[in-house]
């Protein structure tokens, strides 16, 4: 059974059809704008309207003839409005073909247009002596065009339908409108789907709205007890969240828990440092070669701090983090040790053999001149 003529309608909250408004109706309820669509107004006839989008500041009624999908379109989001579209209303009912319920018409009606869906309209929005909700079938007479709208359907009236090329039989069937969106339907929260219609409520902490289909926090300062024992609480929609001090960790912050800053990279040592982790906290050291308290470290001149190990007869210069040696001219070495370089030569004795064989060779030359002078 229909609660209110919003039943009919796919609840799209904050979103709107735009460019698409047949007929707009100021100062009317959500329910009321459900009802024009439905029945149709002097602009907007019965069986022509598809959807509405709803002007919460304004309270007003935008009927339109389309709906997304003859539209062609996505709605867009614009907080201040709902957007209202219009289920398969004939698909509410099981059709049965050249079928009729015979003797079981309580009401006739006559639409301006004769279809399935204005039938199945009138059936559910009640006609005359029939209320809303209480219709259960109508025949739809291809014949006179009309709508033969009853009270019973084949299981109340107990018996079977008659074979009737004239006529098409339609059967109220139950449509579980909770069974999207995860079980809530169009429902914020919670959906429990009744015979016909479905109805909204709430979770333990928030109210129904007015549409019969949002939730609002009742606001109650979940904060107020200050549960975060060592963090900062932020207020949610009946619930809350902790933000954590350093060191700390758990729902409500009571739980010790160290975090390597040095593995999550949220240490602030100097790139020529080491960071090491400690319980809570960290510690930054200079890497070798440098200086400082780890935040902020400096190359250290070991040559002329004299930390270097150069040889007394080696060049210090200074490196980056570092330092280098190299063995003055004369001597040579890897810089850390350096020896004196020896000159290249002929050994001693040679020489001295050297200068015996020459002064024997000046003498012999010198008797044969001698000789041979004498002897002319």
């Amino acid at each position: 059974m229909l609660s209110d003529f919003t039943d009919l309608f796919e609840y799209n909250p904050n979103k709107a059809l735009p460019g698409h408004n047949d007929e707009l109706i100021d100062g009317i309820t959500p329910e009321e704008c459900a009802q024009r669509c439905l029945e149709g107004t002097t602009a907007v006839q019965e069986g022509e309207c598809l959807s509405f989008d709803y002007f919460k500041p304004r309270t007003g009624c935008q009927l339109s003839r389309d709906n997304k999908v003859t539209a062609g379109l996505t709605l867009t989001f614009n907080s201040y409005f709902d957007h209202y579209e219009m289920k398969d209303i004939a698909g509410f009912f099981s059709e049965h073909a050249d079928q009729v319920l015979g003797g079981h018409n309580d009401v006739f009606v006559t639409p301006a247009t004769v279809s399935p869906r204005t039938c199945a309209l009138r059936c559910l929005l009640g006609e005359e002596i029939l209320s809303v909700g209480s219709c259960l079938s109508f025949d739809l007479d291809s014949g006179s065009a009309r709508c033969l709208l009853s009270g019973d359907n084949q299981n109340t009236a107990g018996q079977a339908l008659d074979s009737n090329p004239r006529f098409d039989h339609y059967q109220r069937s139950d449509i579980n409108e909770c069974s999207t969106y995860g079980g809530r339907g169009p429902c914020a929260q919670v959906c429990s789907n009744t015979v016909g219609s479905y109805s909204c409520s709430c979770n333990d902490g928030y109210s129904l709205g007015t549409d019969g289909h949002t939730c609002r926090d009742i606001n109650v300062n979940q904060c107020a007890s200050s549960p975060c024992i060592h963090g900062t609480c932020v207020d949610g929609a009946n619930s809350y969240t902790c933000t954590c001090e350093t060191g700390w960790a758990g729902d409500n912050c009571n739980t010790e828990s160290d975090i390597d800053e040095c593995t999550a990279g949220t240490d602030n040592c100097d790139t020529q440092a080491t960071c090491t982790n400690t319980d809570g906290s960290y510690n930054c050291t200079c890497n070798t070669g440098y200086i400082g308290d780890g935040v902020t470290c400096s190359d250290v001149d070991e040559c002329y701090t004299n930390a270097d190990d150069c040889h007394i007869h080696a060049t210090c210069s200074n490196m980056e983090g570092s330092f280098d040696c190299s063995c003055n001219p004369g001597y040579q070495g890897n810089g850390t040790w350096c020896t004196e370089q020896k000159v290249a030569g002929v050994p001693v004795i040679g020489i001295i053999l050297g200068v015996v064989a020459a002064v024997f060779a000046i003498g012999a030359l010198g008797a044969v001149v001698f000789y041979c002078r004498y002897t002319l």
